[in-house]
C-alpha cells in the first residue's frame, strides 16, 4: 500500500510569500502617491512663503514705525470687501483692466474697473534689505505674478495668501 504525504508549507516560506506581498503593495503606494507628496511640498512652500511675507511686512513696518504699502506706482491700499492685490515685483505694463495684461487670482476678485494698478501691490522695495527675492508661487509665479495676494486691512495691518493652493 503506497503511502499519502501531505505537503505543508513552512513557517519560512509563509514569510517569504508575505514579505514579497508587503514589497509589492509598498511599491504600488509609491507609485499612486507621488502627486498627493508633491501637491503636498508645494502646499508647504506657499506656507513658509506666506509666513516669510507676513513676517517681513511686520519687520519693515516696525522698523520704520508705519506699515509699509510698496512702491509708489504700485501701493498697498484698501479694498473693498472681497478683493485683493496680487504681489508683484515688477508692475511695469500691468494694467488692470486689459485681462491680457493683468494677473490673475483664483476665487479672489482683483480690481479691474479702471486704467490704473490698484490690482497689484509692487513690494521690490523689501529687496534686497529685507529678502533675497520676493517669493514666487511654485506652481508659475513669475516678477509679474508672484501668485500671492496682500489684502489690507483696518489698522494698517496685512493678510497676505496664496492665489491658487492646491488641495490633497
Amino acid at each position: 500500500m503506497a503511502r499519502l504525504t501531505k505537503h505543508t508549507f513552512t513557517l519560512v516560506e509563509y514569510g517569504l510569500v508575505m514579505g514579497l506581498v508587503g514589497f509589492l503593495l509598498v511599491g504600488i503606494l509609491v507609485l499612486v502617491k507621488p502627486g498627493q507628496s508633491e501637491v503636498a511640498a508645494r502646499n508647504e512652500v506657499r506656507k513658509a512663503d506666506i509666513a516669510q511675507l507676513e513676517y517681513v511686512l511686520a519687520q519693515k513696518a516696525a522698523y520704520d514705525r508705519v506699515p509699509y504699502l510698496g512702491r509708489e506706482s504700485a501701493p498697498a491700499m484698501m479694498m473693498q470687501e472681497g478683493y485683493v492685490q496680487v504681489i508683484v515685483a515688477d508692475d511695469t505694463g500691468i494694467l488692470c483692466d486689459e485681462s491680457a495684461r493683468s494677473p490673475w487670482c483664483g476665487a479672489f476678485q482683483v480690481d479691474t474697473s479702471g486704467p490704473h494698478k490698484r490690482c497689484v501691490v509692487n513690494l521690490s522695495g523689501l529687496v534686497p534689505r529685507y529678502l533675497e527675492a520676493l517669493p514666487k508661487d511654485p506652481a508659475g509665479g513669475t516678477s509679474h505674478d508672484s501668485g500671492y495676494f496682500l489684502r489690507m486691512m483696518a489698522g494698517g495691518k496685512f493678510e497676505v495668501g496664496s492665489c491658487s493652493p492646491e488641495f490633497k
